[in-house]
């Protein structure tokens, strides 16, 4: 944990960020897990972030249970059903 937010150090991005950071992983879309000032987001709905962030934000998009890498540790979004767009995250190094 860090002042920016979770933090995974392997890869150098942070989950649910609380201040500006370049990389961030989102689990779901709450205003106190969202907010402005990453340079690139990682999330399972790109149409929500740009709902709540704006469009000109920069969002890579995966599927749920899709592998993708973040500065080369695996990551994954899984369906928790608890809101609309909300995952768990699998990291995998």
């Amino acid at each position: 944990m860090t002042s920016e937010g979770l933090y995974c150090p392997l890869s150098d991005f942070h989950i649910d960020k609380k201040r500006k950071v370049n990389d961030a992983v989102h689990k779901q879309i709450h205003r106190n897990h969202a907010r402005k000032k990453a340079a690139t987001y990682y999330y399972a709905t790109s149409a929500i972030l740009k709902t709540c962030l704006g469009k000109n934000i920069v969002v890579k998009t995966y599927n749920h249970g899709e592998n993708f890498y973040v500065n080369g540790v695996q990551v994954s979004f899984h369906s928790t059903g608890y809101i609309l767009g909300s995952a768990q995250i699998h990291i995998n190094h």
